[in-house]
């Protein structure tokens, strides 16, 4: 079994608040791991969210430059001019 990692917490005096909040707890240890994984993942959500929200600004932002080019080739399209010809 690995050897246990602990970490000490200390806070001040104008922090006692907080230090009173977690002492209330059934378990301040517990409630503090539990805290940690729940930041862990409010994290990793965020920061999934935001690969996928810059790949859909590079998608959406290429997709905005492609119809720009096509709408200027349109632009520039000139037909040849058939006033001339015979019915």
């Amino acid at each position: 079994m690995a050897k246990p990692r602990e970490i000490r917490i200390t806070f001040k005096e104008k922090e006692a608040d907080l230090y009173d909040y977690i002492q209330e707890k059934s378990s301040a240890s517990a409630f503090l791991k539990d805290l940690a994984k729940l930041e862990k993942k409010k994290e990793e959500i965020y920061l999934n969210n935001l690969t996928s929200s810059d790949i859909s600004d590079k998608i959406l932002s290429s997709q905005k430059t492609n119809s720009i080019e096509y709408k200027e080739k349109e632009e520039t399209l000139v037909l040849p001019d058939i006033s001339d010809l015979e019915d």
